[in-house]
């Protein structure tokens, strides 16, 4: 298995579940927070917002896959 094999097949599993609007907003303010904990150089808060995103997308993709 290659490195982009599983990120393809995340983009894969995220292309195909319905997305509500709530969840698109959400996933951007998570991803602004994650991109201005990085402006600020604040490198642990990053880590955990990344982890924390990380973790919701597993679980949303946990539950859709059963």
């Amino acid at each position: 298995m290659t490195y982009l094999q599983p990120k393809n097949t995340l983009f894969s599993l995220l292309a195909i579940i319905p997305h509500s609007p709530t969840a698109c907003l959400s996933s951007t303010a998570q991803h602004q927070q994650i991109l201005e904990a990085i402006r600020n150089e604040q490198g642990d808060l990053a880590r955990r917002l990344m982890t924390d995103h990380i973790d919701r997308t597993k679980r949303l993709l946990s539950g859709l896959l059963g």
